[in-house]
Parts: C-alpha cells; structure tokens; sequence
C-alpha cells in the first residue's frame, strides 16, 4: 500500500550526539546498511533529509567539499551520491531524519528548489518542520500500524518547507504571519442569514442549497462544530455532524449547508493535480 501512493517512508527518527563524546558509527539506524563513519562515509539507495536542531558540525558530498553545518541547517541525501557528516567533536547536535522513497518521491526531489547541487539548505528554525520531522519519528517507531497516508502527507510537507525555505519572510514577525496562513476557516453561526458563499467571495466557488454547484477541482471540508447536511451525485441528504469530513470531486455535483438552529464551523482545502484513486471515494463523507 505504502508503494502504490508513491511516496512512503522507509525510516524517521532522531539523535542526540552529546559535547565531548566519541560520535557513533551509526547515526540514524543500528543496520550495517546505513551505517556512516567518516572515513569512509556511504551511499543510498533511498533519499533522505537531515536537519540539525541543535549544535553544529560538517558536511560533504560528491558535488561539495566540506561545509559547515549550524543549528537550523538541513541538508538532502540523494541515491548514489556518496557522502559523510558527522558533529563537531566539542559541541555535539542533535539531529532528525526522515528517509523515503517513490516515483512522487522521485519527481518532487528532481524539482529546481531541491536539487544535489545544492544539498544544504539555511532554513533556520523552523517551528513546522521541527513538528513534522517530531511526530514523523514517534509515528514510526511507537505506531507499528501507522497509517502510510498520514506518513507520506507529512513527509511531503517536510520537503514543501524545504522547497521555500529561501522565501520564508526574514522579519521579527515571520512566525505570527506564517501561523496565520494555517488558519483558513468559515464560522456560520446558529439563526445566521447563510451566505450562499461558504468559501470564497468568488463567483466560482459559490455554494448554495438551490443551485447545485460542480467543482472544477478537488476539497476537503471538515466541520469542527455544529451540523448539518450533505448531497451529492451519489448519495442522497446524509445528515453531518461536528468531526465528519467532505470529499468534493471535480465533475460531481454537491450541495451542503449548515443547520440554521445550530450553524457550524468547517475548515476546508482546495487542490489539484494528478490524484491517484481517487474515484473510489467520490462524493464521501468520512
């Protein structure tokens, strides 16, 4: 299952490489496969990308001599290309991995901002990435039965991070702005006059329970808070309430409202592109 989304993980994890200590042959995995040590440094067959929360030491690879490493610092592994990494010896770091593979992997590790070209990336701390690489490392070694899914969304969001890390705003209010990018959402309150626009003020993503509206591309529609109803070309009014999702099909016809008594509060997300199996989940709700 993991193969088939085209992007799964093989491995995520974490290491802490304390001040003064003698730094392991192995930094990320007890298996010979992955083994590193500097003298010899080593080759994958996967790609992988380190980011250094804490400390600093040296990197270098087939395309770069020997680069200087600080905290906020990520760097990217590609297969067959060799390298070797390793902390400074008087200050130690902590580091945090995530290795995947795919053909989406393939594709999103070949775009322009990623490149082994320039395999270091000064992102600087990054509260996001921090969190994704974090949970990605707990979700693999205490959820045996983690869901390949959840894994590929974050493992993809690790590498959109990555992707802009040069056009992150550099201002004293960089975190508050990127924290309210994250909050994209529509509160109806109960006995509201609905407006037939849930989304978007926009002519083209108007909804209303008369005219039943058809995509042009993909949504998700989470309701936090209240409820209401749901329809669409392949089911009849299913009643929604606070924590079931909407899937929303280009070509498919849908309407939905909240209850006037109560109203409700969704979150949404609109996206296009070429998705894979989609159509055995047209019109869900989940």
């Amino acid at each position: 299952m993991n193969r088939t989304l085209g992007f799964y993980l093989n491995d995520a994890g974490h290491s802490v490489v304390p001040a003064n200590s003698v730094s392991p042959l192995t930094l990320e995995n007890d298996s010979q496969e992955y083994a590193l040590s500097w003298e010899k440094g080593r080759v994958l067959q996967d790609f992988q990308v380190v980011y250094i929360s804490k400390g600093k030491g040296v990197f270098q690879s087939t395309q770069d001599g020997l680069i200087p490493i600080n905290a906020g610092d990520a760097f990217l592994l590609f297969p067959g290309e060799w390298h070797r990494y390793q902390p400074d010896p008087e200050v130690g770091w902590t580091e945090y991995w995530l290795r995947f593979s795919g053909d989406y992997a393939n594709k999103l590790m070949s775009s322009e901002p990623l490149s082994a070209l320039r395999p270091v990336i000064r992102i600087g701390h990054n509260k996001a990435l921090f969190q994704l690489l974090s949970e990605s490392a707990e979700m693999m070694h205490s959820k045996p039965f983690f869901n390949p899914w959840v894994a590929a969304a974050q493992g993809i969001q690790v590498l959109a991070h990555l992707a802009v890390a040069d056009q992150r705003p550099k201002s004293k209010y960089s975190d508050q702005v990127e924290a309210a990018r994250c909050h994209i959402f529509a509160i109806v309150p109960a006995n509201s006059g609905y407006s037939p626009t849930v989304e978007n003020q926009s002519q083209k993503y108007v909804s209303s329970w008369r005219k039943r509206k058809v995509r042009q591309d993909f949504q998700i529609v989470y309701i936090s808070k209240g409820k209401g109803i749901f329809q669409s070309t392949q089911s009849g009014l299913i009643s929604i309430n606070a924590g079931d999702a909407l899937l929303l099909f280009p070509g498919e016809w849908y309407c939905y409202q909240p209850d006037p008594e109560v109203g409700w509060t969704q979150f949404w997300i609109s996206f296009s592109g070429d998705v894979r199996r989609a159509s055995r989940m047209k019109g869900a709700v989940v």
